[in-house]
């Protein structure tokens, strides 16, 4: 399925911006999207949020846009904080999603894990 991908700016309170990565499909149709902020002038990288849209789901869209985010900061860790979600994705699935994307996975509790990527 082809991609292609825009950055914009989501919103801008304060002293963080945060932007949102979308990815949409062949037609335009919008698969999934990433949100995140630049944490103290790049040092890191914050993932707030990844979703995929169901009918997208088990086709690579959330591993592509976090390639995608890779290749555009490709001197930037990034860090993730996640636990389950209300569509009943456990804390397995999504230490092993991330874990497949080259994060680095830290459970700390029975219900929430870290994920980290590029930190030395």
């Amino acid at each position: 399925m082809p991609r292609q991908f825009e950055i914009s700016t989501q919103r801008s309170d304060g002293p963080l911006t945060d932007y949102r990565l979308v990815c949409r499909n062949d037609q335009g149709n919008e698969a999934g999207y990433v949100v995140y902020t630049l944490m103290d002038g790049e040092f890191c990288i914050h993932i707030q949020g990844i979703f995929v849209q169901p009918e997208f789901r088990q086709q690579g869209i959330g591993s592509a846009l976090l390639r995608h985010m890779q290749e555009t900061y490709p001197d930037t860790p990034l860090y993730v904080h996640f636990h389950p979600v209300s569509n009943g994705i456990g804390l397995a699935a999504l230490s092993q999603f991330f874990s497949s994307n080259g994060f680095e996975i830290k459970q700390f509790l029975a219900y929430a894990a870290e994920g980290y990527y590029g930190f030395s």
